[in-house]
Formats: C-alpha cells, structure tokens, sequence
C-alpha cells in the first residue's frame, strides 16, 4: 500500500468515525471508503471482474454514457428522486466486496458498485462516477448540493 493509500484512509476513518462528518466520496473516494470498512477492490474491472470497460475517455466529461440503478428506498433515489441516473465513468477500479458497515446502493447496468452508503452515519455517501464534471446537469447537481447541505447542518 502506497503512503497516499494509507494517509487517505487514515483521513477517510477520522472524518467517518471519529468525528462522523458528512463525506461525498467521488471515484477513488468510493474506493478508498471502502478500503477504509474493511472492503475489498477490483484492481481490474475488466480482468478480475468480467465487466465492461468502464473507462470512457471517448465521451466529454460532463456526458452521461451509462445507466446506475438505484436500490429503492435508498437515500441515493431519495436525494435523485428516481430509481436511476446516467452517469460518466474514468475508472478501471472498483468496489469489489463491501467493507463494514458499508452498503452498495447502486450498480451500473453490468453490476459494477456504483454507489455506496455508510450506514449507521449522518451522511456518509460516494459515488465511482464523477458529478463535479456534470456541472451542467441539473440532476447531478442534486448530489453535490445534499453534500452541502448535510455539511451545513453539521
């Protein structure tokens, strides 16, 4: 494990469990709250996993190219208000086995983790896409602003 590795998840475990704060985890965040529970991670989609590729570089940043389906009743179609969004993708790695405490939320059409949720915490979500690069997307604009507002309430 590389010392940005174990200093990411020192800091990911001071903010979720020693001090409980609200973390939107986005791509490697989602990856790294996972490790930080116990989880395990595809190191290759593709390789280790049998999904398609995931890594979308043909596409514009702020451009949907997959669909994540939501569990209903979770907090990720509460915040959406739908059972699925589209999404963009960079990665190759993902989550693999869940840490504890940690649930998955939502998968892409193939069944890659997509969205996961510490449970028995405030507001503790990530995502493996990136909705900071869909700025222009009034719906994915939902997920930053509940960040925002569970951080203002904290």
């Amino acid at each position: 494990m590389s010392k940005r590795d174990r200093q990411d998840i020192e800091i990911a475990n001071y903010f979720l469990f020693a001090k409980k704060k609200p973390v939107l985890g986005i791509c490697r965040g989602i990856q790294i709250i996972n490790v930080a529970c116990g989880g395990t991670l595809y190191q290759d989609l593709v390789k280790e996993g049998g999904f398609e590729s995931h890594s979308g570089s043909r596409y514009p940043r702020n451009e949907g190219w997959h669909r994540v389906d939501f569990e209903p009743r979770s907090r990720f179609a509460d915040i959406f208000g739908k059972s699925s969004v589209m999404v963009n993708s960079y990665h190759h790695q993902g989550v693999s086995l869940p840490g504890k405490g940690c649930e998955i939320k939502g998968k892409s059409e193939d069944g890659v983790p997509e969205a996961i949720e510490v449970m028995n915490h405030p507001f503790a979500l990530a995502v493996q896409w990136h909705p900071e690069m869909m700025f222009d997307s009034e719906e994915q604009v939902k997920i930053l602003a509940a960040f925002v507002d569970a951080a203002k309430k904290f």
